[in-house]
């Protein structure tokens, strides 16, 4: 509950600075006398539908970000309750979690991103989605010490080939005009995103008290596994050219 109000408050923050600060790169007939933004004028330009392939790309990341905290925060308890390691032992192989996790995006992060210069960004996101959700299906068999490092890895190179594409791609997607604007947005999806994946905590406790077992932890995992799969599903919606480069609308050369 209390990351969920903190989420609350950053996404409550991030929208102030857009409503009361003045924006000088606005057009001097948008701009209000007092030089602030009038907050329903900011939000009519805010128009998803005529830029489609930046709200498919909010969807992805809002979607992967819940995914991954909801693998991220609590593979500790499920360590604990299901793997019946003791506290010392179940906080080891925890820290060999993230270890791995972070070994995984080490790897493949600058080969991903090289690739995806050549085959497109959407491609490798979407790969990066599955891997991910290879890596959340392990979880819910895993129950050996070297299985769950085995899933971590994976894990770790799907988040290496997303993080090391996915904000490359945004740059190519979101208007020039308002390019501040909708990247502040991106990180409200990425908000958005993390306060879902902490959410796995109350539904963890209330399938393991309703159902007397752990089973709480399967359904989360299951549950990420199935948020991984519509991210790689919303990001092919995006056309993308093969080059990397967001389709754009040609524009008729001017007139002579």
């Amino acid at each position: 509950l209390l990351v969920l109000i903190l989420s609350i408050v950053s996404i409550l923050t991030a929208l102030l600075p857009v409503v009361t600060v003045p924006d000088r790169s606005m057009p001097d007939s948008s701009m209000p006398d007092n030089g602030r933004v009038d907050l329903a004028v900011t939000l009519r330009r805010i128009n998803l539908r005529e830029h489609r392939a930046m709200g498919w790309w909010l969807l992805n990341r809002f979607l992967f970000w819940a995914g991954l905290i909801a693998i991220r925060g609590f593979i500790l308890g499920y360590l604990e309750d299901v793997g019946r390691y003791n506290e010392s032992a179940a906080q080891a192989l925890s820290g060999d979690f993230i270890t791995l996790l972070g070994l995984g995006v080490l790897v493949v992060t600058l080969p991903a991103g090289l690739l995806s210069d050549r085959v497109g960004r959407t491609r490798i996101i979407a790969l990066s989605s599955l891997v991910a959700c290879v890596g959340a299906l392990l979880l819910i068999f895993a129950h050996e010490a070297d299985s769950l490092r085995i899933a971590a890895f994976l894990a770790g190179c799907g988040v290496g080939m997303y993080f090391s594409v996915n904000w490359a791609l945004v740059t190519t997607l979101v208007p020039v005009q308002d390019a501040a604007l909708f990247l502040g947005i991106a990180n409200m999806a990425t908000t958005l995103g993390f306060a879902l994946g902490q959410l796995g905590g109350p539904l963890i406790d209330g399938i393991n008290h309703v159902t007397g077992t752990f089973n709480g932890y399967y359904v989360l995992f299951g549950l990420a596994a199935v948020l991984f799969l519509l991210s790689a599903a919303a990001i092919t919606r995006i056309d993308e050219r093969p080059s990397g480069a967001a389709a754009t609308v040609p524009v008729s050369p001017p007139e002579r």
